[in-house]
């Protein structure tokens, strides 16, 4: 059971849900922002890589061009041709760097995101799964009339007083005495603080007039 039965407390989940949502969703979009700023630098690298290409290109063919000539043919194919090389060299670093800043406006983008992220989402997570597992404990266990007393006990135990008098004026005496109408509001009373109801083939005097 993901949600409460009582309406305020699951009206008070579902909008701590979709506040949780929200700050996800926006903080994903600065993430994305942020990736999109840093990957713009990846810009002057890939414009040296393309020129590193483009020279080496240029010289290979200037080399091809010079190589049938006469006496000097062979020295320029060899300049040209070195020269070809550096544009190798120019084209390799600038595809590297644009690599390199790729993978880091990735991680920037990730950190920016996820770090307030899982500030937020870390303890809501373990506040549902937390409500998630008494609650379903309880709803398991309370399944016959006899289980309404021991909830009844337990709200004796964790109820603040101010409620625990709005049901009776000696309500560890009425549950001694095994009062079925304040055993089942104290019941309702410790089922309530856990998001439940009393189940309906148990209701019964009572069970309505316990507070919300």
């Amino acid at each position: 059971m993901w949600y409460a039965q009582t309406p305020r407390r699951r009206l008070g989940q579902m909008i701590m849900d979709a506040l949780v949502a929200a700050w996800a969703l926006g903080w994903i979009w600065v993430g994305q922002w942020m990736y999109s700023l840093a990957i713009a630098l990846t810009g002057p690298a890939r414009q040296l890589h393309s020129t590193g290409i483009s020279f080496n290109q240029t010289m290979t063919d200037t080399a091809n061009q010079v190589r049938g000539l006469p006496m000097i043919g062979d020295q320029l194919v060899g300049a040209f041709s070195n020269l070809a090389g550096t544009g190798s060299e120019i084209s390799s670093i600038g595809w590297d760097t644009a690599l390199a800043l790729e993978r880091l406006s990735l991680a920037l983008g990730i950190a920016t995101a996820s770090a307030p992220i899982l500030i937020v989402v870390i303890p809501w997570l373990f506040l549902r799964v937390s409500f998630y597992r008494r609650a379903a404990a309880a709803k398991e266990f309370i399944d016959a009339e006899a289980d309404l007393d021991l909830f009844a006990l337990r709200a004796l135990v964790n109820q603040p007083m101010p409620k625990l008098a709005g049901i009776s004026d000696d309500p560890v005496a009425d549950w001694r005495a095994g009062d079925p109408i304040v055993v089942r509001q104290l019941a309702n009373l410790e089922l309530r603080s856990r998001g439940l109801r009393i189940p309906e083939q148990l209701e019964g005097p009572g069970a309505t007039s316990s507070p919300r």
